[in-house]
């Protein structure tokens, strides 16, 4: 870890930091965006095939056990980070609506996008800048704060817990996502108007259908449709991504990705698709795939190694510049990845393989190099990690809180040289299918 601690190191130093840079998935976190789970929860309707199909969820959570989880995941980052710079999704959207005509604006777009008339836009309009966000989320009113007192006026977005998928910074800019599902299409389209907020300021955008292209419409209709969501969007280095296609992101949007990444002189110099099989449990490329620190990754090898295909494609963009690469190690020594060790989800046990990948013990998130967030309730997971070697430390955010504070406070200093594995509850938030990557969206990280 002595590389990682050199990083570390680097913290008292930095001054005047851009707003908004991520050139790896690793490197040390400064600014994050996340979304607690609200009364968007509690008022998903059920009945048969409504979750899944309707609202691309399998369970209901318990909402008070989802909301200390998820707040014992803000409250670890903010150890690390501090609190100001853990920025709520909620709160950026009230603050944009807080000037008249943008909150004009985004409820007319919504209003378009859903459906709701004349006399329901009207009413949104009435409310403040906390109360419209707030109703635009759980699709609903409120009048005296008590959870019966919901008026549903439209459908609720429960997976924005998932901000991840809103987008992705990139070497080059901030892509915009376009959500493959109608389930998820307001959460996209309000994050457009999230992107007016502070932590944004000054971002380059990369917008896949934005793309003006006289050929645009020609290529559409022979790769199908524009969609990219940013679970599938990992960036390796600043030189490489990788990106999957499948459920969620489509061959046309990673297309016209590269040819925007191009445009903007990037310094992404390859990127690497990785062709997803068909299936809820890989609808993003993090569901399988994660990176750790600089010579580790975590993976679901049955989808990883035997499952996915692979193609490499190179700048400058041409037909010529791409070459599929028929196995994972290929990918690894191609893209120079070579030293990325892999660390097997669920451990050795197929069975167990297979369980935690669906409890998302793949779908880690690094505050730093080696210092690693996940859920405490994939036991074997935890267990290939602590016979690293060196080994992962692993400590419970709830049990050993003061631990964790003890570790933070080091962090700050740049004073820790051990390897750590911090394990969330998660009974609930696992059951909307999404884990601490999924949950987060890195803003701003210093380079490797």
């Amino acid at each position: 870890m002595r590389d990682a601690l050199f990083l570390y190191k680097t913290y008292p130093s930095m001054s005047a930091p851009p707003q908004l840079q991520v050139t790896s998935e690793i490197g040390i976190l400064r600014k994050v965006m996340v979304h607690t789970p609200g009364p968007e929860w509690d008022l998903v309707p059920c009945g048969p095939n409504v979750l899944v199909e309707e609202f691309l969820i399998e369970d209901l959570l318990v909402l008070p056990v989802a909301v200390e989880e998820h707040n014992c995941l803000t409250r670890t980052l903010g150890l690390f980070i501090g609190g100001e710079n853990v920025f709520e999704f909620e709160e950026l959207l009230a603050e944009v609506c807080a000037e008249e005509a943008t909150k004009q604006e985004i409820v007319g777009a919504v209003s378009a996008l859903d459906s709701l008339g004349l006399e329901l836009s009207r009413a949104l309009l009435t409310l403040g800048p906390k109360e419209v966000a707030r109703a635009l989320i759980c699709g609903a009113l409120n009048t005296d704060g008590a959870r019966s007192s919901y008026t549903n006026l439209f459908r609720p977005i429960p997976n924005l817990l998932f901000t991840r998928d809103l987008g992705a910074a990139v070497p080059g800019g901030f892509v915009i996502s376009h959500a493959a599902k109608k389930a998820r299409r307001r959460e996209t389209l309000l994050m457009r108007f999230v992107l007016r907020s502070r932590p944004f300021e000054g971002a380059n955008l990369l917008d896949v259908r934005g793309f003006e292209n006289p050929i645009f419409w020609r290529e559409m209709r022979a790769r199908g449709p524009v969609s990219i969501e940013g679970g599938d969007i990992l960036v390796l280095d600043e030189k490489t991504l990788m990106i999957g296609t499948g459920e969620r992101t489509t061959e046309a949007a990673l297309y016209f990705l590269r040819e925007l990444l191009q445009e903007a002189n990037s310094s992404v110099r390859t990127v690497v698709r990785v062709i997803l099989p068909p299936g809820r449990e890989t609808m993003h490329l993090d569901t399988v795939f994660t990176v750790m620190s600089e010579k580790e990754c975590m993976a679901y090898s049955p989808v990883v190694k035997e499952e996915a295909r692979y193609i490499r494609y190179s700048f400058p963009v041409s037909r010529q510049a791409q070459e599929e690469i028929e196995s994972f190690e290929q990918v690894r020594h191609g893209a120079g990845l070579k030293n990325l060790e892999v660390v097997q989800c669920g451990n050795e046990n197929e069975l167990f393989q297979s369980r935690e990948q669906w409890t998302d013990g793949a779908n880690l998130f690094a505050i730093a190099p080696g210092i690693l967030i996940g859920y405490n309730r994939n036991p074997e997971t935890i267990k290939a990690l602590e016979a690293r070697d060196p080994s992962y430390r692993y400590l419970d955010a709830v049990k050993d809180e003061a631990e964790i504070e003890k570790v933070a406070e080091g962090f700050r200093n740049g004073d820790i040289e051990q390897r750590i594995l911090i394990g969330l509850p998660g009974s609930e938030l696992s059951r909307a299918r999404g884990g601490a990557r999924c949950m987060t969206m890195p803003l701003l990280r210093d380079p490797i």
